[in-house]
């Protein structure tokens, strides 16, 4: 009898623990979500970073939306970035793209594979021609 009470009172801790999480949307939100990626900040892509295994190319991206490449500490190439879903009509909220604007208005999309994830020191991303680039902070 003891063991009947207390499966009863399980059952109904259990029915008023999912009604609950139900009306406050949390069992909706849980099972309708898909993998979408935390945006990273500005913060996290900021500074210098040199491509692995050629020290001589780095890229430094500014706190004013400015991105510079260099090669032997010469700047070879100057223009805009940002950190997006939308990239020239692609968009997927699963993404994220690290779009490249230069002076001519032309944009390149690459697909962000980590920025410093868990403290790395490491960016990392797809670009256009789908070759995986790699920089260490």
């Amino acid at each position: 009898m003891k063991t009947k009470k207390i499966i009863i009172i399980g059952l109904f801790l259990c029915f008023g623990i999912i009604y609950a999480t139900k009306s406050s949307g949390i069992l909706e939100n849980f099972f309708n979500s898909k993998a979408v990626l935390t945006p990273p900040t500005n913060s996290e892509i900021l500074g210098v970073w040199t491509l692995e295994n050629s020290p001589s190319d780095k890229i430094e991206f500014l706190n004013d939306g400015t991105v510079k490449w260099y090669v032997d500490s010469n700047v070879s190439e100057t223009c805009t970035y940002e950190i997006t879903n939308d990239c020239n009509g692609n968009t997927a909220s699963n993404v994220e793209y690290l779009k490249f604007t230069n002076d001519i208005n032309n944009t390149f999309c690459n697909v962000i594979m980590s920025i410093n994830e868990n403290g790395n020191n490491t960016l990392s991303f797809i670009d256009q021609k789908g070759h995986l680039k790699v920089y260490i902070r």
